[in-house]
């Protein structure tokens, strides 16, 4: 949601109901995978 509907962390945090930090440690997460990934290339 956060790059395909352009919503702050925040936003999704409150649409989610969970806290911020769970958000942004999901976010970091995807972009260390996706950055591993493309790594290969």
């Amino acid at each position: 949601m956060h790059v395909f509907k352009n919503l702050s962390l925040r936003e999704i945090a409150k649409i989610e109901k969970v806290h911020f930090t769970s958000v942004q440690e999901s976010v970091n997460s995807a972009k260390r995978k996706l950055k591993k990934f493309f790594e290969k290339f």
